[in-house]
């Protein structure tokens, strides 16, 4: 996998469960998730960057973007 496109892709894995999430949240109604914003960060982004899929410096981006978030 080229290394720009683990970040963005990761990027946009954050982006969409986060908002799937804060949807489902509001509707006050009970929901099963299957993946989890904490499992794109914990497993996901962090095997990319052990890989050396992702550069040090994009996964601190998205670390930081991800705790904000949290």
């Amino acid at each position: 996998m080229i290394r720009g496109l683990s970040f963005s892709l990761q990027i946009y894995f954050l982006y969409t469960r986060f908002t799937s999430q804060v949807k489902h949240l509001k509707s006050k109604r009970s929901f099963i998730q299957d993946r989890t914003v904490y499992e794109d960060k914990e497993i996901f982004a962090t095997n990319l960057y052990e890989l050396g899929h992702m550069s040090e410096r994009d996964y601190q981006t998205y670390c930081n973007l991800f705790n904000t978030i949290v």
